[in-house]
């Protein structure tokens, strides 16, 4: 856990110098007709403990979807996402470890927040799906273009409380193929 937190924070290192380059935002490639100009899949090595996949969200820029693929089982991943905050809520890290209500392509359903960091103006929240066999996740994400979240309320929890941008997608083009990548590179680490 240690070791996802430091690279959680080298991460924050390098999102920071490319918010500063490139802008908190980015203009959606489909509306535009530039299909060409998508955020490709970056797919890394954590030391000895797996492999992270990633791709920027069309949103907000430093909203990344991830897939966690450990050492300890390559055919399995941790679907997390995250979101950035500027609201500041005074009690933000009290939803670590808690379920947030979202929608996922118009699907109903939770995710739990894994992360909470403090970022530039705000908070990072990552939020997690769970753990799912690889090839049926993908199997699943097959029939959509993109990958959309939406926090929603739900009974005490106000989102627009906690997040004052409430949803982002991610295109899903070219996932398998970074999946397939992930693996290989993770079995050829846990040999």
């Amino acid at each position: 856990m240690a070791l996802i937190k430091r690279y959680v924070l080298f991460f924050f290192s390098l999102l920071i110098i490319n918010i500063l380059l490139v802008g908190a935002t980015i203009a959606n490639a489909s509306s535009i007709g530039i299909n060409d100009d998508l955020p490709s899949w970056r797919i890394e090595p954590i030391d000895n403990d797996g492999v992270l996949i990633s791709r920027n969200g069309q949103v907000q820029v430093g909203d990344n979807l991830y897939f966690y693929i450990s050492k300890s089982n390559c055919n399995h991943l941790e679907n997390l996402f995250s979101f950035y905050t500027a609201n500041n809520h005074p009690r933000i890290n009290m939803l670590l470890e808690e379920k947030v209500y979202i929608k996922i392509n118009n699907t109903s359903g939770w995710a739990k927040v894994r992360f909470i960091y403090p970022f530039l103006m705000g908070h990072s929240v990552w939020l997690s799906l769970g753990m799912f066999n690889m090839d049926d996740f993908a199997e699943t994400l097959k029939p959509h273009d993109k990958f959309e979240v939406v926090i929603i309320d739900k009974e005490n929890f106000v989102a627009k409380e906690y997040f004052d941008i409430e949803t982002n997608y991610w295109y899903l083009e070219g996932l398998e193929n970074a999946l397939r990548r992930g693996k290989n590179l993770c079995l050829a680490s846990s040999s």
